[in-house]
């Protein structure tokens, strides 16, 4: 898969497809880098959410874990 191949896609977002057409002026490594930090952001954002769909009133055994509740655990410690 290659950018022409994605931009070409209809299934493709808009803002996926924006978003490499303003990359491609840019440094490659620093592209690299702040995408990393936006997955990183949108992960925490995702992850936030799930905790919510997971315990929303708090039950017992959720039946779902999110990885809040993964990492969480990790340490030892519950998500709530």
């Amino acid at each position: 898969m290659n950018t022409d191949d994605i931009l070409a896609d209809p299934a493709a977002s808009v803002w996926l497809k924006a978003a490499i057409l303003a990359l491609d002026g840019l440094d490659p490594v620093d592209a690299a880098n702040d995408t990393e930090v936006l997955a990183e952001l949108m992960r925490v954002r995702c992850d936030a959410m799930m905790a919510n769909y997971c315990h929303p009133d708090r039950p017992e055994q959720p039946t779902r874990k999110c990885n809040v509740c993964r990492n969480l655990q990790t340490e030892g410690l519950k998500c709530w």
